[in-house]
Order: structure tokens, then sequence, then C-alpha cells
């Protein structure tokens, strides 16, 4: 038996590697315990709700807690909840499909982020496009939910419309938070880099050692509270090679912003260049996409023989996206048509090597982010520069100009 619903109860059901995944029926019972091999669930929160967080579970062990009931015999388990009328269904689906079902996969994943706390986020998919609406506290929510929806099986690229809260920090406080933040990476060297901040909006400035760096540079300040926009004017002059302590941090942030590797147990270590990997994912495809990504700048070998692939912690209904550049290409101009924000005639897209460059004319900020948003949406943007002029005269460009133009 595979997929999982839960009704009432505010219940929050974490759908990742802790979640209750590859039991078998047992024998014991008369081979007609459930069999939990799809959805599943890890942890459930919520008010009056029992609470449980199983990695990799013994059936006998898990039928015996509070929120499960075995019926011996030729009765299957039933998943019983004895709080607020709380409820659940299981059908026999591996994995959610069709719009509806991996809209609410994606919503469910995400309000059971322990990041997104204080969060209220929709999905809605239409065409693989995930279209994702409602409100967070700080940017790094609204981006994290993104990542999430990214991972998602069925879903060709994410159009971010979440609202982030109004700031109510003053521009100075903003600006001292940010720098604070900067100077307290040990991925980024904050030396040689300026900020102001106004109405919300962060404005780096300065010079930065790699396009890693780069990109570095914005996610941290992106985790800053009233943080609604980011401005990175910052230049790189490829001026001194990144450090071992630097190449780590940037590696373990990104494992720990990965949605691929919840609830693993993974390692890195750099030295001289070399990155060594450690520990066990659940499937070849999150394996290779590991060691791909772990080639950032200053790494010259990425050893993965400590790596292993455990196929007991693989995870459904998620999946590493290895886009081509054709399908980054389709998947852009489909989430640019999917943005009512973008004015598609005054701006445009070009991609090449994982970067997207943003080139035209907009009236609002608003606009401007929201175009560098939904280009970020992406499988396999790495980064994107967003050269977008803000100005209350536009002028025309023609009407059957291409969304997206490969290089």
């Amino acid at each position: 038996m595979g997929r999982i619903r839960f009704y009432g109860c505010r219940l929050h059901v974490r759908i990742a590697r802790t979640a209750v995944r590859k039991a078998t029926p047992s024998k014991a019972s008369g081979g007609n315990r459930l069999g939990f091999s799809g959805f599943g669930f890890g942890s459930v929160r919520g008010t009056g709700c029992a609470m449980m967080s199983i990695r990799r579970p013994n059936l006998d062990k898990m039928m015996k807690t509070t929120i499960m009931n075995p019926y011996e015999g030729g009765r299957t388990a039933v998943l019983a909840f004895l709080a607020t009328s709380a409820f659940a269904v299981a059908t026999p689906e591996m994995a959610p499909s069709g719009n509806q079902e991996i809209s609410e996969f994606i919503a469910m994943d995400v309000a059971s982020d322990s990041r997104m706390k204080g969060t209220d986020v929709s999905v809605k998919i239409n065409g693989g496009i995930a279209i994702l609406t409602g409100s967070v506290k700080v940017l790094d929510q609204s981006e994290r939910a993104v990542e999430r929806a990214m991972a998602a099986s069925g879903v060709r690229a994410v159009v971010n419309r979440i609202k982030i809260a109004s700031s109510v920090v003053s521009d100075s406080a903003l600006k001292s938070s940010a720098l604070a933040a900067l100077k307290k990476s040990r991925a980024v060297d904050a030396a040689n880099l300026r900020v102001s901040a106004l109405e919300g909006v962060v404005t780096l400035d300065g010079e930065v050692s790699t396009w890693d760096e780069q990109e570095i540079v914005r996610e941290v300040v992106s985790g800053v509270p009233g943080v609604t926009g980011i401005e990175n004017r910052t230049e790189v002059v490829f001026s001194s090679p990144r450090t071992d302590r630097q190449i780590e941090a940037q590696l373990a942030g990104l494992i720990a912003n990965d949605p691929l590797y919840d609830g693993l147990h993974l390692s890195v270590s750099v030295k001289e260049g070399m990155v060594r990997l450690k520990g066990e994912v659940g499937t070849k495809g999150e394996y290779d996409r590991l060691v791909r990504r772990s080639s950032v700048t200053g790494v010259f070998e990425v050893n993965a023989d400590q790596l292993k692939v455990n196929g007991d912690l693989a995870m459904e209904a998620v999946e590493d996206k290895h886009f081509t550049p054709e399908q980054m290409t389709g998947a852009l101009a489909d989430a640019v048509k999917a943005d009512d924000r973008i004015d598609a005639r005054m701006v445009s897209f070009s991609l090449a090597e994982g970067v997207v460059t943003i080139e035209g004319t907009v009236i609002r900020k608003e606009e401007k982010f929201a175009a560098e948003s939904t280009a970020r949406g992406v499988p396999g943007v790495m980064a994107v520069n967003n050269k977008l002029r803000i100005s209350e005269a536009r002028p025309e460009v023609a009407a059957n100009a291409p969304l997206v133009t490969p290089r």
C-alpha cells in the first residue's frame, strides 16, 4: 500500500527520509499488516496529535505505537488518531500523480519543514509549473519553499509568488545585521564587501573572488530577518584562491539546504582542494547529484569512495532533475508565461552554462525581483545575472521575440 491522506487535527506530515517507507507485510499477523512503500510518514505534528519519527522502520515495533493499531488475523492494519476526529485513508498509489496530488504533496512537504515555521504556503500545478503563493517571515523561507517544490517529481519549474512580511527593521539595523551575517559566514571573505539597505531591500557591492561567492553572499543575506529583496552588484575579480575552509563550509551548506538529503548522515571534508564525501544516500541519482554539485570553484577532485547507495533510504516523490540546456530553456519559457508579473515584451532571458541573464526595462523593483525569482525556480540554474533596469519609460520590443534565448 502506498499513499496516506490525513484529514483534520491540523496535521503536518513530514514526507522525508525519516519516513516510514519500505515496510513489508508481517507474516506474524497473517501477512495483512499495512505495508508502507509510497508516501508514508515520518513525524506527525499537530494539536492533540500523537507524534512519531522513524527512520528505518521495524514494522512490529511501529505497530505498537500509540498511533498504530494492529487488527490481527485477516484484517488490514488501520492507522487511527485519537484526536479531534482525525483519520487516515490508505490508497494504493506509489507516489503523487496529477496536478492536485502533486500540489498536496508539496504543500505538506513545505509545511512540515522545521525551517518553515510561521509560514503559510499554497501550491498550484499547471503544466508541470508549480505556482507558490502565501506568506513567509523571511526571504530565505520563500526560497526554501522553492527548493522543496523543485525537488518534487512532476515539477519542471517553480513560480514564486510568496509574500515576505513587511520589514519592521530600520535601514541602519538591517545593514548592520546583513554585514554581521556576511562576516560570520565561513564560506566567504567579507573584507571587500559593502552593504546598504533601503525599505527592506539590501544592496551588496564590492568584490568577491569567484562566481560561487557571488551567489553565497546573496544566500547568506537572504536569511537575515527584515530582508525582502536583494540587489547583488558585487563584482567577481578572481583575486585569490578559495581556502579549504571556505569550500567545506559551502558544501556543508549545500547539503543542508538540499531537500534530497533530508534525514541523511553525510559528511564532507576538504584538503588541498580535494573533497571527500562520506555517508549513505538513497539512490544513484542522489549520489550523482552530490558528486556533481561538489565540484565547486576551487575543487580539483571529488573522492566519493566512502559515499554509498543504500536503497532502504530511497525517497519516493522527489528526484534529482539533471536537465539538458534544452529542457531548462523550455521550462524557463513556460514559467515566464505562467508568471503574470512579468511582461515578456519588456524582459528577455538568456541561458548559458547554468547562468540566466535577464535584460530589459521594468517599472517597479517588484517586477525585477519577480523575474529573478522565476529564473531561480528552474532546476539546474546555478546563478542569475539580473541586469533589468527600472524606469517609467520603457522601450517597446518585438512582439515575436523569444522568451528565452539559449547561448
